[in-house]
């Protein structure tokens, strides 16, 4: 398979997740101030944790959709 048929292939699988959400966290609301300042303090964290689990879903839904070939030509 060429680089441009598995970008072809790759686009598509990925535009038919477009609307599905992909549960990767949850958030609930804080109970009181104090713990929304708390929140506030670790979102920042949060976002490389996300970013891994979303390359991981990903990764599994394109290693799902199709069958990938190295092409050494």
């Amino acid at each position: 398979m060429c680089y441009q048929e598995a970008l072809e292939i790759a686009t598509a699988a990925l535009l038919s997740l477009r609307g599905h959400t992909i549960d990767v966290l949850t958030v609930s609301r804080p109970r009181d101030i104090q713990g929304a300042i708390e929140l506030s303090k670790i979102v920042s964290k949060l976002s490389p944790i996300i970013g891994n689990l979303l390359e991981y879903a990903i990764t599994r839904h394109l290693n799902e959709t199709g069958n990938w070939q190295e092409d050494y030509q």
